[in-house]
């Protein structure tokens, strides 16, 4: 299985962090991610996500009571939003990356 990392400044023990991903056949998974190291976050790429062509991605961080959603900062719960701010980023998935 493969993973996908992130630099995460301000976040502590008590957070969730998590990773929403799409690939190009646009199936959504939501991952948990795990701090491998301070500011260090990571998380497993479902198989079944990877495929060749763009796999977008959000990081939600929920402190609390707020949730924050990068890229942007957008702060509230992105799934109770009427307008969708979705910019994601992108990650381009190549054929070498499958097994």
């Amino acid at each position: 299985m493969d993973t996908i990392s992130a630099t995460i400044a301000g976040a502590d023990s008590a957070d969730k962090i998590s990773i929403e991903l799409r690939n190009s056949s646009n199936k959504w998974k939501t991952v948990s991610m795990i701090a491998v190291k301070p500011y260090h976050y990571s998380a497993e790429v479902p198989v079944d996500m990877v495929s060749p062509g763009i796999l977008n991605y959000r990081i939600m961080i929920q402190k609390q009571a707020e949730t924050f959603t990068f890229p942007g900062g957008h702060k509230g719960n992105p799934y109770a939003w009427i307008i969708i701010l979705m910019k994601a980023g992108k990650l381009c998935w190549f054929l070498h990356h499958l097994r």
